[in-house]
Order: C-alpha cells, then sequence, then structure tokens
C-alpha cells in the first residue's frame, strides 16, 4: 500500500445544494472547515467582549491578544496605508 500524502488536501463535497447549468453547488469538507474557523473566531471575539471590564479577564485577555496578533501582522504586511 502506497502512502499518499496529498490525501488530505482533496476537497470532497458532503451534500449538494443544487444546480447552476452544468456546475454542481455542493457544500464541501473546505467549506465546513471554514464555517468552523468563522465559528470559533466569532465565538471568541463576541465572548471576549460580551462582559467588558476595567481589569480584563483571562478570556478577554485571550481576544484582545488574538485580535491585536492578527492586526499587527496585517499592519506589517499591507502597511499603515493599507
Amino acid at each position: 500500500m502506497k502512502i499518499d500524502p496529498i490525501h488530505q488536501f482533496n476537497i470532497e463535497p458532503l451534500f449538494t445544494i443544487g444546480h447552476i447549468g452544468n456546475q454542481t453547488i455542493a457544500f464541501t469538507n473546505s467549506s465546513f472547515y471554514m464555517f468552523l474557523a468563522v465559528a470559533l473566531i466569532s465565538v471568541l471575539m463576541i465572548g471576549g467582549v460580551a462582559r467588558r471590564q476595567l481589569v480584563p479577564g483571562r478570556f478577554q485577555s485571550m481576544a484582545e491578544i488574538s485580535y491585536e496578533f492578527v492586526a499587527s501582522t496585517v499592519r506589517s504586511t499591507a502597511g499603515a496605508e493599507g
């Protein structure tokens, strides 16, 4: 049996949503993981700011650090004008 390391990147349809012409519109494993990532980030950010406190708790600190990491990465890549 030959091990193929690229099989983990195959995009497989989970269910079909509809058809437009000859194209099939499907919900795939890739779109599932993207939806899961957006849901987890939303829970982190909404949960982090739900109970704003003068002295932030652990959850709020984690949300702020995550936001600052992404913001500084975008700033360093795109520049201040970007």
